[in-house]
């Protein structure tokens, strides 16, 4: 794997630093450029989302509009911690939240979960839509055996099975 530190000069973009872990001693020059056109290629490459899988598009998406329902977080008690897309498993995405989501003291009890769901080959503005429906519907919390918690405190059983 290739690393460069990337910076700028005045008026230059740079590229420098170029190392590789792997192989101790790689050599290779300082590349440098205007900044203006490198900008504009940068801002024409990364508009729009072309850049992105529909996976990590749709995980950008579907973050997006939970993290912007409120009543929905409120309602069930819960934060969104995040929604991610791995190369690795372009067929699901993971939401995980958070219950409660204020804890006032350090004894409350808490449960973090994830729910994986599935991408598909509609858009992902498309499958956004239909997976916030699904998800903001009900009480997203686990059930005792949906074996979908990833962490909590050991009183966290009743908020397990609270549905």
């Amino acid at each position: 794997m290739l690393y460069v530190t990337v910076g700028r000069d005045g008026g230059h973009v740079v590229w420098a630093g170029w190392r590789d872990p792997a192989t101790p001693g790689v050599y290779l020059p300082e590349l440098r450029c205007d900044a203006g056109p490198y900008e504009v290629e940068v801002r024409q490459a990364t508009e729009g989302g072309a850049w992105e899988w529909p996976g990590g598009a749709l995980a950008r998406l579907l973050e997006a509009r939970l993290r912007g329902r409120a009543d929905w977080q409120e309602r069930w008690d819960c934060e969104v911690e995040g929604v991610w897309a791995s190369h690795t498993e372009p067929d699901r995405i993971p939401v995980v939240l958070m219950h409660p989501r204020i804890r006032t003291e350090p004894a409350t009890p808490w449960l973090q979960f994830g729910i994986p769901l599935p991408v598909s080959e509609d858009t992902p503005p498309d499958q956004t839509e239909r997976l916030e429906a699904r998800l903001t519907a009900a009480d997203p919390a686990p059930s005792p055996r949906s074996g979908e918690a990833r962490n909590g405190t050991p009183s966290s059983s009743a908020i397990h099975g609270r549905r």
